[in-house]
């Protein structure tokens, strides 16, 4: 049987290429891979790693290994022929790398010019003497400390946007913790002042008070405790601060306003000499310290007062001259009677006047001005002031240097006829009787009656 032997092939050669090819591609590959390397080395030089901040670059790093590795990944699979879709899959996970390594790139970026003009903004305030708003100091401490996969940097705003000095002052909220921290307002001083209200029955003017009530805080309680407020609330202090230092340039160029209201915090602290002297809570806070007023009331009663007394007065002399015509009217030519001034016609006017007053005390001190008591070192003293009692027909007199006494109508008129040289007079003159008797005809020139 004949038996079947396959020619001999050599494939040494075949084998040699194939292996040399396997080299060539496997060389190729690596060339590849590091052409793909120096290209995404040359792409990341645009980021500049230096503008990033330290706490930043681990997550920097981080989403840059990311980037790379889906490169090179993208790179093999469109080497290799991959199909369609590992290509497109790997192309999607390389551009989401790319854009999370942006991001954190750009983020990170944005952080660090924030933190540089936020410090910015801290040296200008120190410059300046100006403490830094509790706003600036929490945002300087989030970006100095917290990674950029915790920060929302688009909603950290501008250093900027803060005022060193505020726009506008809470003074409700201030004047409260003023309230609740023993510098209360409280009604401090009262004034008055004359004005006209009017003119009496004889035409001549009559006043009232205006009476103005002020309320305010003591001065020193209020600097103290805006003081200390101050010390954690940088508004108040830099508010007080440029209040103190606009105060000083008005002073400085000598402007009215600031001279003015310069006196005014020194009629508060008078132990100010100089404008070196004032502390610039001093200044800011003249507004909560300063005297303010209520408003104004008229009070009214020295007027009517005034008109009630000078209507009294009216009807007093012309009751006075009544009874002294009616005393006239019933002497003979040839008698001699008591003349209008005597102070029996004045004292039963008086009487007559306010018989059916329910005040215990009428002023009757225009009346009895005109009369003299008897004195103590001199013959007689002016009357200064008198009051008469209706219920009890008693006056209350004070000479000019005397103290008040009280007496009875018939001793008044005997102490003033005293003094004044006048007729002796009776308490009242006698009414004539009724139903026949003796009849009153008139006084005799002692000044006691005489009957018929």
């Amino acid at each position: 049987m004949a038996t079947y032997r396959p020619s001999f092939v050599d494939v040494s050669g075949l084998t040699s290429g194939i292996n040399r090819g396997l080299q060539i591609a496997a060389q190729l590959k690596r060339q590849q891979d590091q052409l793909a390397e120096a290209r995404i080395d040359e792409f990341m030089r645009m980021y500049q790693p230096g503008k990033l901040r330290q706490l930043d670059i681990p997550d920097f790093t981080n989403a840059y290994t990311n980037y790379k590795n889906a490169a090179l990944n993208y790179s093999r699979t469109n080497r290799g022929g991959g199909k369609p879709e590992v290509l497109a899959q790997s192309k999607a996970e390389m551009d989401r790398a790319l854009s999370g390594l942006n991001e954190v790139y750009n983020k990170s970026t944005s952080a660090a010019a924030k933190q540089a003009e936020y410090a910015d903004y801290m040296r200008m305030a120190r410059s300046k003497g100006f403490d830094i708003p509790n706003e600036v100091t929490a945002y300087v401490n989030t970006l100095s400390s917290a990674p950029i996969s915790n920060l929302d940097i688009a909603n950290i705003p501008s250093a900027y946007q803060f005022d060193l000095v505020p726009k506008e002052i809470d003074w409700d909220g201030l004047s409260k913790t003023l309230d609740n921290t023993g510098a209360r307002l409280k009604d401090i001083t009262t004034e008055r002042s004359r004005i006209q209200y009017g003119v009496d029955v004889n035409g001549k003017p009559i006043f009232a008070e205006a009476v103005t009530k002020y309320s305010g805080r003591d001065p020193l309680s209020t600097v103290e405790i805006v003081r200390r407020l101050g010390q954690s609330n940088p508004k108040i202090s830099n508010s007080a601060k440029e209040d103190y230092k606009l105060l000083l340039q008005g002073l400085q160029n000598g402007s009215p306003s600031s001279i003015e209201r310069f006196n005014e915090i020194r009629t508060y602290f008078p132990g100010i000499k100089s404008a070196n002297d004032l502390l610039p809570e001093m200044v800011f806070s003249l507004p909560l310290y300063r005297r303010q007023s209520q408003g104004t009331t008229i009070d009214k009663s020295m007027a009517e007062q005034q008109y009630r007394l000078a209507r009294d007065v009216q009807n007093i002399n012309l009751r006075r001259q009544q009874i002294a015509a009616t005393a006239a009217a019933r002497s003979k030519p040839d008698e001699e009677v008591l003349p209008q001034s005597h102070p029996y016609f004045s004292i039963e006017a008086i009487k007559e006047t306010y018989k059916n007053s329910k005040k215990p005390n009428e002023d009757v001190s225009d009346i009895m001005k005109s009369y003299t008591l008897p004195g103590g070192l001199t013959s007689k003293e002016i009357i200064e002031s008198a009051f008469y009692d209706p219920k009890n027909d008693i006056f209350t007199v004070k000479t000019v240097n005397g103290q008040p006494v009280k007496l009875k109508a018939s001793a008044l008129e005997n102490q003033i006829v005293e003094s004044s040289g006048e007729y002796k007079a009776r308490k009242m003159l006698p009414k004539p009787r009724s139903g026949g008797g003796r009849q009153y005809i008139r006084l005799d020139k002692d000044g006691n009656p005489i009957y018929n």
